[in-house]
């Protein structure tokens, strides 16, 4: 697998334009109980379905493939034809849902990567955030440091000074 990206189709970017706004959209209406993603998903369902049944009509129609025609030489011109054209259909199909699942696989991978950036942006801030509090505690720790030299210091003077006036 290659790493690099090869560029989207319109249709590909219209998607992932429409993945885009559908994800900015904080709520859904309580009327719509699907995402954008899922209701054109079914509706991709249903339209293979149909294009599953229409195609085992034609099936059903033709003559089996690998089957001997049968007839003159005209019903069996037509028969290969009908075949042919079948078999067009098919690789057809294979082809619009291998591209189907193609865009779905980018789709799918710009929301990884996507979830990934945000994953890393938010550990890159918490990140940043312990540096900056650990400065702080370090910045503290030098002060209190200096604090009690400080404290120290002035405790020996006044014993100096109380050692002083005694004598």
């Amino acid at each position: 697998i290659s790493c690099e990206e090869e560029p989207l189709t319109r249709k590909e970017k219209k998607m992932l334009e429409d993945h885009m706004k559908a994800k900015k959209i904080k709520a859904l209406p309580a009327t719509s109980a699907m995402e954008p993603e899922e209701e054109s998903s079914k509706a991709l369902t249903v339209q293979h379905a149909n294009e599953q049944r229409d195609l085992q009509e034609k099936r059903e129609a033709a003559s089996p493939p690998g089957a001997p025609l049968k007839g003159d030489s005209e019903t069996q011109l037509i028969q290969a034809e009908a075949n042919l054209a079948l078999n067009r259909h098919e690789s057809q199909l294979l082809k619009n849902g291998h591209r189907e699942l193609t865009l779905k696989l980018k789709v799918l991978y710009h929301k990884l990567h996507c979830a990934n950036m945000i994953s890393l942006n938010i550990l890159n801030k918490k990140d940043k955030s312990l540096v900056l509090l650990d400065r702080r505690i370090e910045k503290m720790l030098k002060d209190f440091r200096r604090l009690r030299a400080i404290r120290k210091d002035s405790e020996r003077i006044l014993a100096r000074n109380a050692k002083k006036a005694k004598v």
